[in-house]
């Protein structure tokens, strides 16, 4: 969606104890067939962009946005029950749900209209409840007739009626509802949560369940089920759209950038596909972005060619403010101790490892040498941290921890906290901002990794689990730290004149 420079709109706050205005609506101006066209003029009348370049400006719809109107919205016969738009990210899926949402709420004509967003979770489920919410704010015709809590629902009075955010994460908390569900990103709700929705619609006549997403990581997605059944056995109940680029082309394929985002050009530029391919890893790039339906959902994390310009010979200079970064076992897997510089182009360098032979099970390593290494790189380095996954290691470091040798900083290795970091190394490592000092285990390490995406950006892991990557691991935490300490402001010292 797109604006047009117009006079800016005060926002008005509505909290649930506002008095709210009883009466309906004024539709007089709006066509009286409830079709794509009554939804097309209540947006352009009622609502404004709620964020970005074109904020406050009303909305205008892009001609890709009016086909998807048209087939949710028809102009005769029913609407369909159920619809699906896969497209790349950042084309306004999004902020398109909230507009429909908005339109069904206020001007459908429908007593009592129910609504719900599921997403993977109520925090997702908030970024369309939060759109929805800022447009009835610039907008006094709807903010007077809304109730907004603070728990996400939007309630509108004067026609008893309701949207709310649920979890697609559970299916049991779907049950009970009922009306019109939108899901968000349907990629990441379970089959069971779809079920859960398509019942709920059924409940109310006229009701649809409305997906919005990119494709899914795999084929035992629901959502890859639902596509490949509109692809096959094409129904007028089933509204499905894809916008999307081809496999057998290169990521580099202009074609398939638009293919793929009909926002392009309005939304989105080349710049920031182009930005996105070198920071993504093709796989990655060709589902969030080109949205192909690829089943590889795992690949090699890095070549040869990847690491090679990065590496140098030169080490870390003795007394170089580093953050050093622990991946540690007992038994039969690698330990190893990884600094990193404190710069804008950090320098990654192996420091010490202990390495099991093959097939050894009477292989033990000693915490308290590994302990006893962090404390002789203390005093060669100026250690800022020492960042380490607990797990195996929680006594020996609560111990060095009281010595106040190092600052000692825990750093689980959940996907939770490894997800940005991994992918924030695999970006510096494309744009080539990062250094590596020449070492073949660490280069073996970083070649072994395999990467696996997550709801929190991605993973990396062995593959074969004779494959060792506890280098690769340890140098995502200890840049992580340093990027993080780079980034503060650095303090000045101000000379100071007396007269």
């Amino acid at each position: 969606m797109t604006g047009s420079k117009v006079e800016a709109v005060a926002p008005v706050s509505r909290g649930p104890k506002a008095r709210v205005e009883m009466s309906y609506l004024d539709l007089s101006m709006l066509p009286k067939n409830r079709n794509w066209k009554r939804v097309k003029a209540f947006a352009e009348q009622f609502l404004h962009i709620p964020a970005g370049k074109n904020a406050r400006q009303p909305v205008k719809f892009m001609p890709w946005e009016i086909d998807y109107l048209k087939g949710v919205f028809p102009g005769r016969g029913k609407r369909p029950t159920q619809s699906l738009l896969v497209c790349g990210r950042g084309n306004g899926k999004s902020f398109l749900a909230s507009v429909v949402l908005l339109y069904l709420l206020f001007a459908d004509e429908t007593e009592s209209p129910q609504l719900s967003v599921v997403a993977k979770d109520i925090r997702q489920a908030n970024h369309i409840i939060g759109a929805m919410r800022r447009m009835i704010e610039v907008s006094p015709e709807l903010a007077c007739r809304t109730k907004l809590h603070s728990d996400g629902r939007i309630i509108t009075p004067f026609n008893n009626g309701l949207c709310q955010p649920l979890p697609g994460g559970d299916p049991d908390a779907l049950q009970g509802f009922a009306g019109t569900f939108v899901v968000d990103e349907l990629h990441v709700v379970g089959a069971d949560s779809w079920a859960a929705a398509l019942f709920g619609a059924t409940k109310i006549e006229g009701s649809q369940v409305l997906a919005f997403s990119t494709p899914p990581a795999n084929s035992q997605s629901v959502l890859w089920q639902l596509a490949e059944q509109a692809k096959t056995s094409p129904s007028p109940d089933f509204h499905y759209v894809e916008y999307s680029g081809d496999l057998s082309h290169p990521v580099s394929c202009r074609h398939c950038w638009k293919a793929a985002n009909p926002s392009l050009g309005h939304l989105l530029t080349e710049d920031q596909l182009e930005s996105s391919m070198k920071s993504s890893s093709e796989t990655m790039f060709r589902r969030m972005r080109l949205a192909e339906f690829n089943d590889k959902t795992d690949d090699k994390w890095l070549s040869v060619d990847d690491l090679s310009p990065l590496l140098t010979n030169e080490p870390i200079a003795k007394g170089s403010r580093i953050i050093l970064a622990l991946d540690g076992s007992i038994t039969d897997d690698a330990t190893v101790l990884v600094g990193c510089t404190i710069e804008d182009t950090p320098k990654i360098q192996l420091l010490q490892s202990w390495i099991p032979a093959e097939h050894d099970e009477n292989y033990r390593i000693d915490p308290e040498a590994v302990m006893a290494e962090v404390r002789k790189i203390a005093r060669d380095y100026k250690v800022i941290e020492f960042v380490a996954d607990p797990a195996h290691y929680e006594l020996p470091l609560a111990m060095l921890s009281k010595e106040r040798a190092v600052e000692v900083v825990h750093f689980p290795q959940n996907d939770s906290r490894m997800g940005g970091p991994t992918v924030t190394m695999y970006t510096r490592i494309r744009q080539q901002t990062v250094k590596f000092v020449r070492d073949d285990t660490l280069i073996e390490h970083f070649l072994n990794a395999h990467f696996t995406e997550t709801q929190r950006g991605g993973k990396i892991h062995k593959g074969l689990r004779k494959n060792k990557i506890d280098t690769a691991v340890a140098a995502v935490m200890a840049m992580s730290r340093a990027l993080f300490h780079d980034s503060k402001p650095k303090r000045v010292n101000r000379m100071v004149g007396f007269k």
